[in-house]
């Protein structure tokens, strides 16, 4: 017993060639085929009647092997038309990353041109901002020296005022001095002395 499946291989023809020598001989073969579940079994004579009736025809397995073979071609062809369009598919997203790599190859070579542009910007900005508090420190120092000096002329004139309130003072002392003099030889005198003004 062998199965279709086996007997086809065998025979290097397709599972459905052999079903349908069978179905031509369906007569002559009844009693020789078995079937369990879905399989089917050719017993000796079976293998041995479809051997002999495919030598006796051999235009028509050659004809049958011709449609087989181009069954088997067509199967190749949709299988390699699958393959080529998955590598098609492949291709085109290669393509894609290779022209994202592309852009970012180009934003990566702009990086160092940019910058530089804005290094050069910054540049501009912070000597603009450097001269802005060179002349501020200036502006300031000639405010801190105008000030020093009104301060200096302030305190030339308050030195002025607290020799002039010193002297004034020394000139009052003098004449308290003096008078407390007078006073005290007037006190001292008689009144005879004092009558006559001696």
């Amino acid at each position: 017993m062998i199965t279709v499946k086996e007997f086809a291989k065998r025979q290097h023809r397709s599972v459905q060639a052999i079903y349908q020598s069978i179905d031509r001989y369906k007569l002559q073969l009844e009693g020789h085929i078995t079937k369990i579940g879905r399989t089917s079994y050719l017993d000796d004579e079976a293998v041995t009647f479809l051997e002999t009736k495919r030598e006796q025809n051999p235009v028509v397995i050659f004809q049958q092997d011709k449609d087989e073979e181009l069954e088997r071609l067509r199967q190749n062809a949709d299988v390699m038309k699958a393959k080529i369009a998955e590598l098609q598919e492949s291709v085109n997203q290669s393509q894609q990353e290779y022209i994202a790599l592309q852009k970012e190859n180009a934003r990566l070579l702009a990086l160092p041109s940019e910058t530089a542009k804005k290094l050069a910007v910054a540049e501009v900005e912070l000597k603009n901002a450097t001269e802005k508090i060179s002349e501020r420190d200036k502006e300031l120092d000639e405010k801190k020296r105008e000030i020093e000096a009104r301060a200096t002329q302030l305190q030339n004139v308050m030195d002025d005022a607290e020799r002039q309130k010193q002297e004034i003072r020394e000139e009052y002392q003098k004449e308290i001095n003096r008078l407390n003099e007078e006073l005290r030889v007037e006190a001292s005198k008689t009144w005879w002395q004092k009558l006559w003004h001696k």
